[in-house]
């Protein structure tokens, strides 16, 4: 593989994995967002 193509994939793992966290932090957020609404 090219050294471009070696930063390619570095660079859409690290996204994968920031998305995914920001996913589930935006859930957990929501969740806990609404309930406190309630209360």
């Amino acid at each position: 593989m090219a050294d471009w193509q070696v930063y390619l994939m570095m660079t859409l793992i690290i996204g994968a994995m920031l998305l995914g966290k920001k996913l589930m932090f935006f859930d957990s957020g929501d969740k806990n967002s609404k309930k406190e609404d309630k209360k």
